[in-house]
């Protein structure tokens, strides 16, 4: 299963930055049992980096989103320095576009590997596609090369490997993120396929009981995940 390939790849440090591509849409089971249904992100963030000291999540929509307060006020204490450096304010309102955002974390990263309180961060990037878009025609954006960058960068960085840090890029398609980065022998490329008939019952099952298809609906739960 995929979740076993990224646990694996983070153990054995097969290296920092893992890309998910297949079905990231698609609700994950928990290992708890009964197990719940969630997003990846969610599922990520709960199971696979439960123990990091911060998760921060970041797409070019919604800005950065931290798993907890925890997370939030480490990573706006490390900004505060930045701020008292640079003369900005960013640790009251954080940016949401790349090109200001992924200097505030490259050096809130720096902090969590070579501070006296080094801690572990885990970094999930969805639409990973809308970050470093594939660009054989030439016409990535400065933003988007700020981003390849960095990205490339964290990805080589010896502090960064020999530390708890790991970063997770999300796509649907891996032709639609940058080729650099696919073909790079840095970063490890995880499948997530399909669910196939078996997991289809589960969830069917783990939504309503077969007495509630035989009283309410026209198929049964195996008739619905043969579909």
């Amino acid at each position: 299963m995929w979740t076993e390939s990224i646990l694996h790849g983070i153990r054995a440090r097969l290296g920092n930055t893992f890309i998910l591509h297949g079905s990231p849409g698609d609700l994950v089971p928990t290992p708890e049992s009964p197990a719940r249904y969630v997003s990846l992100t969610q599922f990520l963030r709960e199971c696979v980096f439960d123990g990091r000291h911060a998760v921060i999540e970041y797409n070019r929509a919604d800005g950065p989103v931290f798993h907890s307060r925890q997370s939030h006020a480490a990573f706006a204490a490390k900004v505060s320095v930045y701020d008292s450096v640079h003369g900005t304010n960013f640790a009251q309102t954080l940016p949401r576009d790349p090109a200001t955002f992924l200097p505030l974390l490259d050096s809130f990263l720096k902090h969590a590997v070579m501070g006296d309180d080094r801690i572990s961060v885990a970094i999930i990037l969805p639409y990973a596609e809308t970050l470093i878009p594939e660009s054989s025609g030439g016409s990535m954006s400065p933003e988007d090369r700020v981003a390849r960058v960095f990205l490339q960068k964290w990805s080589t960085d010896p502090g960064l490997l020999a530390a708890d840090i790991t970063f997770v890029l999300i796509t649907e398609n891996l032709a639609d993120i940058d080729a650099r980065m696919v073909r790079s022998p840095q970063t490890v490329e995880i499948e997530i396929p399909r669910p196939n008939e078996d997991e289809r019952l589960r969830f069917i099952r783990a939504l309503r009981p077969d007495a509630w298809f035989k009283a309410s609906s026209d198929l049964s739960a195996d008739q619905l995940a043969d579909e």
